[in-house]
C-alpha cells in the first residue's frame, strides 16, 4: 500500500457548520472546474449508503463517492470514484474542533483497496492538485459565508 496524501483547511466556524457546508452546501462551493459536466449540480446525502453526485443539466449522474461511513458532524468516509481504474480509492474528511469556532477539515485519500500499484503514484498528483483546489475553494466559501 502507498502513502497516503493529506490535506488540511484551517475555517473560521464551528465543526458543524464546516460539516454542514462541506455536505449540504457542496453545489455552492465546489469548483466549477472540477467537475464532469458543464453546469452541472452536486448533492451530496451524507449517511451510510448515500452518495456525492454530480448531476448533469441533461439528466446524467456522475458518482463522486459512496459514503462508507458517517459520524457528522466529525468524519465521513467515502469510496472515491473519480480517478479509479477498477475500483474506488478511499478518501477519509475529518472535522476537528481546534478551539472556539475553528474547525480544522482534514482529507485523506488513500489507495484504499484499489490496487492501483504504481498506478497511484500517477493517480496521486491528480488528486493531491484536485484536493487543494477543493480545499481552498471550500475555505474561500466560509470566509464570505461567515456565520
Amino acid at each position: 500500500m502507498h502513502e497516503s496524501l493529506v490535506h488540511d483547511v484551517t475555517l473560521n466556524c464551528s465543526v458543524d457548520h464546516a460539516f454542514d457546508v462541506f455536505t449540504q452546501k457542496v453545489d455552492l462551493w465546489w469548483p466549477k472546474g472540477h467537475r464532469r459536466y458543464e453546469g452541472s449540480t452536486l448533492h451530496h446525502d451524507p449517511r451510510v449508503g448515500g452518495q456525492l453526485l454530480e448531476i448533469a443539466t441533461n439528466g446524467d449522474v456522475f458518482v463522486l463517492a459512496d459514503v462508507v461511513a458517517c459520524d457528522p458532524p466529525h468524519q465521513l468516509v467515502l469510496a472515491w470514484h473519480p480517478g479509479k481504474i477498477a475500483a474506488p480509492t478511499k478518501t477519509v474528511v475529518t472535522f476537528t474542533e481546534q478551539g472556539p469556532h475553528i474547525a480544522l477539515v482534514r482529507v485523506t485519500h488513500s489507495e484504499g483497496d484499489a490496487d492501483l500499484g504504481d498506478q497511484w503514484e500517477k493517480r496521486a498528483v491528480l488528486f493531491a492538485r484536485g484536493w487543494t483546489a477543493v480545499l481552498a475553494a471550500l475555505d474561500t466559501f466560509t470566509k464570505q459565508n461567515e456565520v
